[in-house]
């Protein structure tokens, strides 16, 4: 039984006629009695007397009357309600990020995005990426964007940028006035290590007949501490470009870039490979691919 049929049986007792009912819904005279028949079954009870011309309420009919008119007012405000759930549904998601783009990188790029779609709503929770990949996957947010991303059984990984590493120092090291480092030049340096990985995250991309030059005198799994052991000399660090630009330029270190290679810091969305995504999501994932 369709639930316009309430609506339609509380119209053909108002009329009494068949054929203005079915004009009224835009159906034939014999759908209507076949729908006010589905009615009488699914109720038990008879509704309607029908004579050769009009038809009349049987007892039953009236009593069944306001009840289905309050079924049919029900029917018509749940459509609109449904609606804007759907609406909101398709606007809105959450997102786990990690710690270093989501105080360095994402807020930046969130304001540029809800500026072209203001009708997102997106709720961020900040986490380690072990625990990014944690919350994609036990489905607690529907997207999860973190550094070094790891191949989960039921994940699927999105590449979103490879962010540049940087040799960050003290203003004073005898590198910062420098346009370039090779990575050879590098060994014996006094490294503090970020930490967001199992160690050596950071420098998979270089080649590994050189990770030795990098045994770090301290390491921390926040950028921050990182950021602050260099800026009072403690040491130099390897970081990506987005993560220092503010101290850079406050002048409190120096960014140099790494000559000889490609060396970077890989970033990706996460999201379950059973769950699909909305229109608004793969927008997101495309925006973030896109460069600044």
């Amino acid at each position: 039984m369709q639930m316009e049929t309430f609506a339609l049986f509380c119209d053909l007792a108002r009329t009494r006629s068949l054929t203005l009912t079915a004009r009224h819904f835009h159906l034939t005279p014999a759908t209507v009695l076949r729908r006010i028949k589905s009615l009488e079954k699914a109720l038990g009870v008879e509704l309607l007397v029908r004579p050769p011309k009009r038809p009349r309420l049987t007892p039953d009919g009236r009593v069944s009357r306001p009840y289905c008119r309050k079924v049919a007012k029900t029917i018509r405000q749940l459509g609109p309600t449904v609606e804007r759930e759907h609406e909101l549904a398709a606007n809105e998601f959450e997102l786990a990020v990690c710690f270093s783009i989501g105080f360095h990188q994402l807020p930046a790029s969130l304001r540029r995005f809800q500026a072209a779609h203001p009708a997102a709503s997106i709720a961020v929770q900040y986490a380690a990426p072990a625990r990014v990949h944690e919350l994609v996957s036990d489905n607690a947010v529907q997207l999860g964007l973190t550094i070094y991303p790891q191949h989960w059984p039921g994940l699927v990984v999105v590449p979103t940028r490879n962010e540049p590493l940087m040799f960050v120092c003290h203003p004073q090291h005898p590198f910062a006035a420098r346009p370039a480092v090779q990575l050879r030049e590098l060994q014996g340096q006094p490294f503090i290590a970020h930490k967001p990985a199992p160690h050596p995250a950071q420098l998979e991309s270089m080649p590994s007949n050189l990770l030795h030059l990098f045994e770090p005198r301290r390491e921390f799994r926040e950028v921050e501490m990182v950021l602050r052991m260099v800026e009072i000399g403690e040491g130099v660090a390897l970081l990506p470009r987005v993560v220092v630009r503010e101290k850079v330029a406050q002048g409190t270190v120096v960014a140099v870039p790494l000559a000889g290679g490609h060396y970077v810091q890989p970033q990706a969305i996460l999201h379950r490979e059973s769950r699909p995504l909305t229109p608004l999501m793969k927008e997101f994932i495309e925006f973030l691919k896109s460069p600044e």
